[in-house]
C-alpha cells in the first residue's frame, strides 16, 4: 500500500500493519437453489511445513476408500460427529473437525487440515505490462507510482553483496544506508535493450552487463530515480573528455570524488547495471560512439583506455539502469 508493507496471518485471519491489525474474511457463495461453483469445497492436509496436498485417494479396486473431498465435505456438513475415519489404500486416518487435524492410526503422525473453496474464476489471459520482467525480489509497487526506494536490511544477502563491492575501493567510509531503486518503466526498457543487443550479438556475454558506479549531486537523485541518468538534464561533473554522455566507473573511489555533500554532510553513490558491450577510446568531440569496422554497427561505449578502462561513457539511456543508491557518512 504505497510505501507501507502489510503481512497476512491466515491462522488468525489478520492483516498486520505498523499502525494496527485489520480483520480478514474469506467469503464464499452460500448454498442455494443454483449450483454456484464457489460452493464446492476441497480439503487439504499439510504434508510438510507449508506444503499442502489435496485429500484425494490414490488407490482403486475393491479397497474401501473415502479419502476424498466429496466424502469429507458431506460429513462436515452433516456435523453429526466431531471426527470421522478415512481409508486410503489400506491406511486408516482419523479426521477431527474440531481441531482440523488428520492423524494416521498406526504412526500417530498428525497433519493440519484446511477447508478451502474450489478455484472457479478463470485466469486473466491478458499479460499485465506493469509486471513483465520485474525481478522476483522486488517489493510491490502501487499502480501509478513511478518508483520506490527500498532500504535493504543489513543482514540480507543483497546488502552484503553491495557492501563487498563497495569496500573493494572505499573501505575507509561508513555505509549509512543502501536503497534499491525500483522503477518498473526504466527496468523494462533496460531489459528490452539487453534482449535486442543479445539478439544482435547472438551471445549475451558480448553485451557485458556490469555493476558500475556513478557519483552525482544529492539534489538530482529524485530526478535520476524517476527518469534515469541523463547528462543533458542533470549536467556533468566530469566534463566531456571521453564523449558527451553519462559517465560510469568500476572504481567507487573515483565516482565518490564527484559526489557533493548534502546539508547533513552525507554523500550519495549510485550503483548501476550497465551494458558495456563493445568499447573504443573516446574524445570530447563525440556525441555518440564511432562506427565499429568489425560489426558494421556503432560501438556501444567509449572509454578512457581500451585495455583497462576506468571511465565508461554511455549514450543510450536504455543501456543502463540505476539499481542502488548508497548513502555514505
Amino acid at each position: 500500500m504505497g510505501q507501507h508493507v502489510l503481512s497476512s496471518d491466515f491462522d488468525k485471519m489478520l492483516l498486520v500493519s505498523i499502525e494496527k491489525n485489520l480483520q480478514l474474511r474469506r467469503l464464499c457463495v452460500e448454498a442455494g437453489e443454483d449450483p454456484a461453483p464457489a460452493r464446492t469445497f476441497l480439503w487439504y492436509y499439510e504434508q510438510r511445513p507449508d506444503e499442502w496436498v489435496q485429500l484425494e485417494h490414490q488407490g482403486a479396486g475393491d479397497l474401501i476408500n473415502n479419502f476424498n473431498s466429496t466424502y469429507i465435505e458431506k460429513k462436515y456438513i452433516e456435523s453429526t460427529s466431531q471426527s470421522i475415519t478415512l481409508n486410503n489404500v489400506g491406511d486408516k486416518y482419523c479426521l477431527n473437525f474440531s481441531t482440523m487435524t488428520l492423524t494416521h492410526n498406526d504412526t500417530q503422525r498428525i497433519h493440519h487440515v484446511r477447508r478451502r473453496p474450489k478455484p472457479h474464476l478463470k485466469e486473466n489471459s491478458t499479460v499485465d505490462p506493469t509486471v513483465v520482467n520485474l525481478p522476483n525480489h522486488w517489493e510491490p509497487i502501487t499502480e501509478g507510482v513511478f518508483y520506490r526506494l527500498i532500504t535493504l536490511a543489513t543482514f540480507s544477502e543483497e546488502y552484503t553483496t553491495l557492501r563487498e563491492l563497495l569496500l573493494n575501493s572505499i573501505s575507509h567510509l561508513t555505509i549509512s544506508k543502501v536503497e534499491r531503486i525500483q522503477n518498473p518503466f526504466l527496468w523494462r526498457a533496460f531489459q528490452n535493450k539487453i534482449h535486442a543487443l543479445t539478439t544482435l550479438n547472438n551471445d549475451r556475454r558480448e553485451v557485458n552487463v556490469r555493476h558500475l558506479f556513478h557519483g552525482t549531486r544529492h539534489d538530482v537523485l529524485k530526478l535520476i530515480c524517476a527518469d534515469n541518468l541523463d547528462w543533458r538534464l542533470h549536467g556533468s561533473n566530469s566534463g566531456h573528455k571521453y564523449g558527451r554522455g553519462s559517465y560510469f566507473t568500476p572504481d567507487a573511489t573515483k565516482a565518490l570524488s564527484y559526489c557533493h555533500r548534502d546539508p547533513e554532510g552525507k554523500r550519495y553513490l549510485l550503483v548501476a547495471q550497465v551494458a558495456v558491450g563493445t568499447t573504443v577510446e573516446g574524445n570530447s568531440s563525440m556525441t555518440r560512439p564511432p562506427l565499429n569496422p568489425i560489426t558494421g554497427r556503432l560501438f556501444d561505449s567509449t572509454v578512457d583506455d581500451s585495455i583497462t578502462p576506468t571511465v565508461i561513457v554511455k549514450y543510450d539511456k536504455q543501456e543502463y539502469y540505476p539499481e542502488y543508491m548508497v548513502t555514505l557518512e
